[in-house]
């Protein structure tokens, strides 16, 4: 008899196939849901510190920057540290973690999820295998926007083109959700970008630019993408969206008001607790 050995990264309780190294089938049929998962928390046995990390520090081979769901500019970080070259970011640490040796998705129970490189994957333990942190839950492919909703907002409130319009100039504000392209948007993690759906190829933008000064309640409007430093924002772990070029600075409502047409301007970061500087893209 011939017995060979192969290393299995990934199992897919009560479903039909447990995964090899190199992606091949190596067992079929139902697989006993008694199986207990070794997952990456095993891996807090082995020291009571973590190392952190940031856009800066990338952690060591095995392990990767984990950071919460959204947090994309921690997997880029650890694969292109010098991105923000010409830029002065505020740097938000993420955690080292071990990429678990194999992942256990359990068939209808765990759902796929859309990793920051813009893969899907069949559930969060095989994303954090391959080193990638999870940008949101459900299929990459089945993205046509998102909506930008406010985390404190009671009604759930959405940041929303002013008349449905894609002139350039057009201000933004909150609005309830009414299922249209004009309050979807795209997070381009690789330009740091909000790309209206409704409009292709126009971005949020701090109006006035260079010339706004970064003053506070300054308007956040719809513009051309034109690579400028006035559109760029980053997705904090705390939900805020943090301005890359102004400091200090995150897209606010103003007022902290939670009706129809609120204005979303710039504002200064007031701390942590600031409902009305939060946000969530579902």
């Amino acid at each position: 008899m011939n017995l060979s050995f192969v290393k299995i990264t990934s199992i897919l309780i009560g479903a039909t196939s447990v995964f090899a190294e190199d992606g091949s089938s190596v067992l079929k049929g139902a697989i006993s849901s008694t199986y207990t998962a070794i997952s990456d928390s095993t891996s807090n046995l082995r020291g009571r510190y973590r190392q952190s990390c940031d856009m800066y520090t990338p952690c060591p081979s095995n392990k990767f920057c984990k950071g919460s769901d959204g947090s994309c500019f921690a997997s880029a970080a650890v694969e292109s540290p010098n991105v923000f070259v010409d830029e002065s970011p505020p740097i938000i640490q993420g955690a080292c973690k071990r990429k678990p040796s194999f992942s256990a998705c359990v068939d209808g129970e765990d759902p796929e999820v859309c990793g920051c490189d813009g893969n899907t994957y069949i559930c969060r333990d095989e994303a954090y295998r391959n080193g990638v942190n999870v940008d949101y839950v459900g299929s990459c492919e089945s993205s046509d926007g998102r909506y930008i909703v406010n985390s404190g907002s009671p009604n759930r409130r959405v940041i929303t083109l002013n008349r449905a319009s894609c002139a350039p100039g057009t201000n933004v504000q909150l609005f309830h959700q009414l299922n249209q392209d004009h309050q979807k948007w795209i997070y381009n993690y690789e330009t740091n970008v909000i790309e209206s759906v409704a409009c292709p190829g126009m971005v949020l933008n701090i109006d006035g630019g260079s010339n706004s000064n970064c003053a506070d309640e300054t308007n956040i409007i719809l513009w051309y993408e034109e690579g400028v430093q006035w559109e760029k924002w980053m997705y904090s772990p705390d939900g805020k969206l943090i301005s890359m070029y102004c400091d200090n600075a995150v897209m606010d409502i103003f007022n902290g008001s939670d009706s129809n047409g609120a204005n979303v301007q710039l504002y200064h970061d007031t701390g942590s607790d600031s409902w009305n500087q939060k946000w969530s893209f579902e």
